[in-house]
């Protein structure tokens, strides 16, 4: 089981790097998901989640837009939550996002994350009334988890529109990196007093049956 969550990590990890080769530093465009280190309480599972709609412009004018409906769907995942307990979204913004947690998706068409159906995903689906506003929804959900450590190989895909040009309307889909659970791992400092100790118990060892071998019967 471990075997296959390194492999998944890195897998994680290379499909990230080839997004970026592939589509260079150009302006995003996306419902883009990002960790609030401030916000969040890792040590004890809580993971705070900032949501940003990320557009760029032509001319002037905004490329991209948000939009209800399922002309395309708008929406941003987060992929493959190690240790979900349970995922809430900030009721500031009911009626901006609805929160899911499927097992799989939802992922734009060209796209591949790593998507493992023994893992659960969070998907907010933006159900406003539209905007070609760049943003940043502050805390916008938080998910709980068993696990405690910290990976930066998590994935996220997001889905927008198209908001001009002969391609208006049309889904604009990405993929990204940020931080998810992992399972926790001692500090180092606790693993250099774990070792420490292993010689000390040699010692209470060896002190033990040098008591037995004192104690026992003496042969007639």
């Amino acid at each position: 089981m471990k075997t296959f969550r390194g492999f998944a990590i890195c897998a994680k990890a290379l499909v990230a790097a080839a997004a970026i080769g592939l589509n260079g530093s150009p302006a995003r465009a996306d419902l883009e998901i990002s960790l609030n280190q401030t916000a969040s309480n890792t040590a004890q599972g809580v993971f705070v989640y900032d949501v940003s709609f990320n557009n760029s412009l032509d001319n002037g004018t905004p490329a991209e837009r948000l939009q209800s409906g399922n002309s395309p769907t708008n929406f941003t995942t987060l992929y493959d939550i190690a240790g979900f307990k349970s995922a809430t979204l900030n009721s500031k913004f009911d009626a901006i996002f609805s929160l899911t947690t499927p097992l799989t998706g939802q992922t734009p068409a060209g796209v591949t994350p790593v998507d493992s159906p023994l893992l659960t995903n969070v998907s907010l689906t933006y159900i406003d009334g539209g905007t070609t506003t760049a943003q940043t929804y502050s805390q916008a959900f938080t998910v709980y988890s068993f696990d405690t450590g910290v990976s930066t190989d998590g994935q996220y895909t997001s889905q927008v529109t198209k908001n001009i040009g002969g391609d208006g309307g049309t889904a604009v889909g990405s993929i990204g990196s940020v931080s998810v659970p992992v399972i926790g791992v001692p500090e180092p400092s606790g693993v250099v007093a774990a070792l420490a100790g292993l010689p000390c118990m040699g010692l209470v060892v060896g002190f033990a049956r040098r008591r037995r071998g004192a104690n026992a019967p003496s042969a007639p």
